[in-house]
């Protein structure tokens, strides 16, 4: 070994997502050794959840050498630290020249999670269980379908990918599950341990790099992990040698299609004249939709329509497909390619959908529907019927919710959810209420069966009954009187979904408002806030009423107080009580009441001059929502009092630019014609010139 070779140093750099025995075992062996250093790239705290992966792509002190990943894998790294790490972010990075500190020196590569390596079938798991397991890690339904496609589709492989973003290194990981941290702890130490002498780590990796430098397989390595590793139970440790001339080929050929800086009218163009294999036809259908984003002109779609090997392998994926999410995208752009035989292949995947529903519901299944655009779910509310539906999925959680993201318009269907509110299972009761809500029925029987759920005896049912009614907006009185009552629910959460229902729905019943009123004194202040905004919604005309909002004024919740601000600005009233509540309500400590304050003065516009020199003040309100709201007010009430419009002028001495500016336009609106007023504005111009000011002279005349 080039004694160059032996003088350099090694970069350990690791992205610590789940279990840290990993790194903690490579550190206890090589972390007194001077020649290495270990980097944790990871997110380091809540602040940088989303962009720790960019942030270390931009550290230019990373040279990574090693890389060793922790997480469970699901086409996406997730774990107990809070952070995630995607295929696509990884593919991405791996082609970009703003990541080469990471991927470009890599030689040898360890992935500790399950299916990081694997190939078609390599899980022994039922498609059902991955994806449930899946799931069950924190990986997103939509990356789970994917990875599942992966797996047993027409998608690209994990090997596939992890041996693109990897190529040039030696790669570890797993063609089926892998052990915990825990249980890799000792593996991993007494693989380290066999590094002694002249052919240690350091050693293992220097014939790494020149396998890579030259794109050929190392003779012998010094140390395998693999053996120790299968031993555990059925665990199948896979690694491979990722330097040859073949694989960095396909590498390029992927990195110029993420290179933002080729045009994607030139990439389009590309894959138009290109060969396309059965393997990975998922893969390529994702990145033409995602340039066709960017170019999708009538030349492009024709000579992409012209590539017999792309139409051909699409209509095979079309059949072949194992999840709903691909099945959609291929569908999507064969359509785009052949309008002509849109419609037949829109009805077979209709069918496929709708066979689904012949069986019973199964997470899978509910998170794949739920992942369809919103073309295609549009159709399907349209299309589905009762006599499509197994009755067992009006009854389980999953059915539930794949109606629930279906929204058929099918009557019979909401009667049928509607007799899943008086199932044994709560859980099934809520949901039946959430998704009569999401389909929004129009069904009274319906609607009255929401009525008997109000008094269900689990409060997550009842409130869930509540918030439909929200959805749905009932017009039957008998049904807002019943909504009335169950503000007398013991669950408070109940009461405030109650109230949001009722503030929603406007009951226009004259003795609903009087009712209300008792509510406002809830001891909960979400029911009192939504309260007030039901009151203004509902604009009552009963004196008692309005005092009683105007007593709301006083809350000691901000949010009680500004929503009753509001609601006396959508009455109307002008009662002298409500417009001195109003203006005390100016001075609140709290932002959003001065300023539903200041809104609600004008729209009432009132012609008391003492309420307009209260706005004019409330323009130096240093929040610059409020004195918005004082402007906007006074340009609506367009005041007339000599004593506002002085006041008003004096404002154009104020030392805040942004006071005088707000002067200026309610001076600029209401246009005063007085005498004494222009000759006090004259006499500012003296005294404050400003480009401003001369604006105003101009526009008021004044010469």
């Amino acid at each position: 070994m080039s004694e160059s070779l032996h003088a350099r140093s090694y970069q350990v750099c690791s992205i610590t997502i789940n279990s840290d025995n990993e790194i903690k075992t490579f550190k206890k062996h090589l972390e007194k050794d001077p020649r290495f250093s270990f980097k944790e790239l990871g997110s380091k705290s809540d602040e940088d959840r989303s962009s720790w992966f960019k942030n270390a792509c931009a550290d230019n002190t990373n040279h990574c050498d090693v890389l060793i990943i922790s997480g469970h894998f699901g086409g996406s790294f997730t774990g107990d630290k809070g952070f995630s790490l995607s295929m696509p972010e990884l593919l991405e990075a791996s082609c970009s020249e703003n990541c080469t500190g990471i991927f470009k020196n890599l030689v040898d590569v360890y992935l500790f999670g399950c299916n990081t390596y694997a190939g078609k079938g390599g899980d022994a798991r039922s498609p059902e269980t991955y994806y449930r397991d899946m799931v069950n890690h924190g990986i997103d339904a939509n990356t789970a379908n994917r990875q599942l496609e992966s797996m047993f589709g027409v998608s690209n492989t994990s090997k596939d990918q992890m041996s693109l973003v990897f190529s040039g290194a030696r790669l570890t990981g797993f063609e089926g599950s892998a052990p915990s941290g825990k249980t890799c702890e000792p593996i991993l130490n007494n693989f380290l341990t066999g590094f002694k002498g002249p052919k240690d780590y350091a050693n293992y990796l220097d014939t790494l790099r020149v396998s890579k430098d030259t794109q050929t397989k190392p003779e012998e390595l010094p140390m395998d992990l693999l053996p120790p590793m299968n031993a555990h139970n059925n665990v199948s440790c896979r690694a491979e040698d990722l330097s040859q001339a073949s694989i960095q080929s396909t590498r390029a050929e992927r990195c110029y299609y993420y290179d933002k800086r080729i045009p994607a009218k030139e990439k389009l163009a590309k894959l138009a004249v290109k060969e396309f294999k059965f393997e990975g036809i998922g893969g390529y259908a994702q990145i033409i939709q995602t340039l066709l984003k960017e170019d999708a002109s009538p030349e492009i779609l024709a000579s992409l329509a012209k590539n017999e090997s792309l139409n051909r392998q699409l209509h095979a994926g079309f059949k072949q497909s194992q999840t709903l999410t691909t099945t959609g995208d291929i569908l999507r752009l064969l359509n785009r390619l052949d309008p002509k035989g849109a419609k037949e292949r829109d009805d077979v995947f209709l069918k496929m959908v709708l066979k689904k529903f012949k069986t019973p519901i199964t997470n899978l299944d509910a998170d794949e529907i739920c992942s369809l655009d919103a073309e295609m779910l549009s159709d399907l509310s349209l299309k589905l019927t009762l006599k499509d539906i197994l009755a067992k999925n009006f009854r389980t959680r999953d059915g539930l919710r794949s109606l629930g993201c279906i929204k058929p318009k099918d009557s019979n269907i909401h009667l049928s959810i509607a007799e899943s509110l008086k199932d044994q299972d709560k859980w099934v009761r809520r949901d039946a209420a959430w998704i009569i809500g999401e389909v929004k029925s129009t069904v009274l029987k319906v609607h009255l069966a929401l009525v008997e759920s109000l008094k269900d005896p689990d409060p997550g049912v009842r409130s869930g009954a509540a918030r439909a009614m929200w959805d749905i907006k009932p017009t039957d009185p008998t049904i807002h009187l019943a909504l009335v009552d169950a503000l007398k629910d013991p669950d408070p959460y109940v009461r405030y979904r109650v109230a949001q229902a009722l503030a929603h729905i406007a009951p226009s019943e004259p003795t609903i408002p009087l009712t209300l009123v008792q509510s406002l004194k809830d001891p909960d202040p979400r029911v009192r806030s939504e309260i007030a905004e039901a009151l203004g919604m509902i604009k009552p005309k009963d004196p008692i009423v309005h005092l009683a909002i105007v007593e709301s004024l006083k809350d000691s919740d901000a949010l009680v107080r500004a929503d009753a601000a509001w609601s006396l600005g959508e009455i109307e009233s002008l009662d002298p009580r409500i417009l001195s509540g109003l203006v005390e309500s100016l001075k609140d400590t709290k932002v959003r009441v001065r300023e539903e304050a200041a809104k609600a003065l004008g729209k009432l516009r009132p012609t008391d001059p003492k309420i307009h020199l209260a706005l004019v003040a409330a323009l130096n309100d240093l929040e610059v929502l409020v004195s918005s709201d004082a402007v906007w007010a006074l340009n609506y009430i367009k005041p007339t009092d000599l004593k506002v419009h002085l006041a008003l002028v004096e404002l154009l001495k104020n030392s805040n630019s942004d006071v005088r500016s707000r002067a200026f336009i309610v001076l600029g609106k209401i246009k005063p014609t007085d005498p004494d007023v222009l000759a006090a504005i004259k006499g500012i111009s003296k005294t404050h010139p400003s480009d401003e000011l001369s604006g105003l002279m101009k526009e008021l005349n004044i010469k």
